[in-house]
């Protein structure tokens, strides 16, 4: 983050929905995320669910120790996300196999696919577009305070990499050895930066292994993270990591050639004394981070899959209600460890910026996830359940209540908030409960919703 000339909340913003979520694009290049029409419906459920609590953690987080935001940020990234869910609704929001006409699904497969493209060309662009006002207002910043002779020694770019870093002709350091750079990069005592130590001697054996698979890149390390046998072995073990994503035969072999090459490379063109060029530097990050998301989909995956066994057996609900209430448990654990750590840091626009990220991936990729891929087909069927549609109309209730509060405090996440959404939450979570024991009806039930008109007549 350090690195680069855009602010902390572009940075959180492009990075952690990528970081968090890379693993669903690689599962998408693999395989089929889906066989059958009722699991793609599970899946878009399941995405409802997680918008809901990435917000929820998310808004909640900030509320903890405060937080004062842009005023015009706040509003143009709470539209952004509130004009994608709306038109992710609309777009998916069909009931056909209520009424037992499969054939109505087909004339929406093109629909779907062009509405697909149409989310990922305006996240991309938005994306872009929030990175490009970063980076000019970044630079005019710099402009205004070179001219001043009292702000020029606090230069917002004086971390930009000269140009002997660039072309890798870096000092090799003599202070340290090579196994003195690898013990300090795995030692979870020295590392782990808890009050408990109690848990840290818990997960320092945890994190000494992760960490010899996992390269970090941290400006407040020696050769700022860089550890040769870290980023070796990391590429050595990749391959191995993917089989939890069922890849094809050809494509394992493909990906195993390429990571073993590149960890050829790295053994006869790198020292363990001296730092890496600033672009192999950015290639070794990226590659952790796709260790990173690879490992935590495998951990999350088990998780879910323990989730839905015992929630099945145990108490037997429908299967979207699971797929709403828990099975995001372990990618809210993660987000909460992601944000507790930023605000620990006092990074609070970078951790505001990786919750809008976790919030727009969610939304505006969950369309060409379930329908840019080889499994969707005519037969294929999106529908939006009634209790799905209930976690909606929750969503939009706690979204415009968030929004109300936050602008009635001058631009503030307060205490006050996170009491006002751990109440809403409450009362969501008792209506899904009288929904289970058929107390109530969800929203959106079909008892009311009349046939659509026949699609000949329609498209006549």
């Amino acid at each position: 983050m350090e690195m680069l000339p855009i602010s902390p909340f572009a940075y959180s913003f492009f990075y952690f929905g990528f970081g968090i979520f890379m693993s669903d694009y690689v599962s998408l290049f693999f395989n089929c995320t889906f066989k059958n029409s009722y699991t793609a419906s599970l899946q878009f459920s399941k995405i409802m669910g997680d918008a809901l609590h990435y917000f929820l953690v998310g808004m909640m987080a900030l509320c903890i120790n405060g937080y004062h935001v842009n005023g015009v940020l706040f509003w143009g990234s709470m539209s952004f996300i509130f004009l994608g869910y709306i038109y992710l609704l609309w777009v998916v929001n069909t009931k056909y196999e209520l009424f037992g006409r499969r054939d109505l699904v087909n004339d929406f497969t093109h629909t779907h696919s062009m509405n697909a493209w149409t989310f990922v060309f305006v996240y991309f662009f938005v994306m872009f577009l929030v990175m490009l006002i970063s980076y000019y207002s970044l630079r005019q910043l710099k402009r205004q305070r070179s001219r001043s002779s009292i702000f020029h020694q606090s230069d917002t770019f004086s971390d930009i990499p000269s140009e002997a870093e660039i072309s890798g002709n870096n000092v090799r350091i003599t202070n340290m050895t090579k196994l003195g750079i690898w013990w300090q990069t795995v030692n979870g005592f020295a590392n782990l930066k808890e009050r408990n130590k109690i848990l840290v001697a818990i997960l320092s054996p945890f994190y000494f292994i992760v960490a010899n698979m996992i390269p970090v890149i941290d400006m407040e390390r020696p050769l700022h993270g860089w550890c040769k046998p870290v980023a070796i072995i990391s590429l050595v073990v990749l391959p191995f990591l993917t089989l939890g994503l069922k890849p094809k035969t050809h494509t394992w072999y493909t990906l195993s050639a390429i990571s073993w090459f590149f960890a050829f490379v790295a053994s006869i063109s790198t020292e363990s004394l001296r730092e890496p060029s600033y672009i192999w530097l950015r290639i070794y990050s990226i590659i952790g981070l796709l260790v990173y998301s690879i490992t935590m989909h495998t951990v999350i995956g088990e998780i879910d899959n323990l989730i839905w066994q015992f929630m099945s057996m145990r108490f037997s609900p429908m299967p979207d209600m699971i797929a709403i209430m828990f099975i995001s448990t372990g990618e809210i654990c993660c987000m909460s460890v992601l944000l507790g750590s930023l605000i620990r840091r006092r990074m609070l626009d970078a951790a505001y910026g990786a919750v809008m990220s976790a919030l727009s991936h969610t939304i505006y990729m969950a369309l060409p996830q379930l329908v840019l891929q080889e499994c969707y087909n005519s037969n294929i069927y999106i529908i939006c359940t009634s209790k799905t549609f209930s976690c909606t109309v929750f969503f939009v209730i706690i979204f415009f209540g968030t929004l109300l509060h936050v602008s009635m405090s001058g631009n503030e996440f307060r205490m006050s908030l996170f009491f006002y959404l751990v109440t809403l939450y409450t009362a969501y979570l008792l209506f899904q409960l009288m929904t289970y024991y058929h107390l109530i009806h969800p929203f959106g039930i079909a008892h009311t919703i009349r046939p659509p008109s026949d699609s000949e007549n329609v498209w006549a």
